[in-house]
């Protein structure tokens, strides 16, 4: 009897350890935890909205649906984080000029900032995948269309 008593109150004060720390992380570090836990999953309908949509509602991010996701980045001010969201309109990037990747309009979490030109995404919905993956984009790449990143608001 005693083991399982030792194992419930261990059980109990990680658990009550995870909260504190989930309470202490900021709205963009738990967009990215939402994100990286639900790869390989289907959010929803496995649209690319649906994964933004519900990382943003599960942290308690205040946004205003369906595409105003924070406060929209000047790229020219402001540094992109991990826990930013993309929009991307007629976006082509051009991949070490062998292949083309085309984003009509799809949406994404920032996983990952590598460096100031190659960032991580996680995203669904993409070249026949409904399933939260991940992705690496340089942004020197883009020869076409429109990125717009957000900073979710607390």
């Amino acid at each position: 009897m005693k083991p399982i008593i030792y194992l419930i109150i261990l059980f109990l004060s990680l658990s009550k350890t995870n909260l504190i720390a989930q309470d202490s992380l900021s709205i963009s570090d738990k967009i990215v935890s939402f994100a990286i836990h639900k790869l390989n999953k289907k959010i929803d309908r496995g649209e690319c909205w649906d994964l933004v949509a519900k990382a943003l509602n599960e942290t308690g991010a205040n946004w205003n649906s369906p595409d105003e996701f924070g406060r929209k980045l000047n790229l020219k001010n402001d540094s992109i984080i991990a826990g930013d969201i993309i929009a991307f309109e007629n976006v082509v990037f051009e991949v070490k000029k062998q292949y083309k990747m085309t984003f009509p309009h799809h949406y994404a979490i920032v996983t990952k900032v590598i460096n100031e030109n190659k960032i991580e995404i996680a995203h669904q919905n993409y070249a026949g995948k409904k399933t939260v993956g991940l992705l690496e984009l340089n942004l020197n790449e883009k020869t076409r269309g429109k990125t717009i990143f957000y900073r979710p608001l607390q």
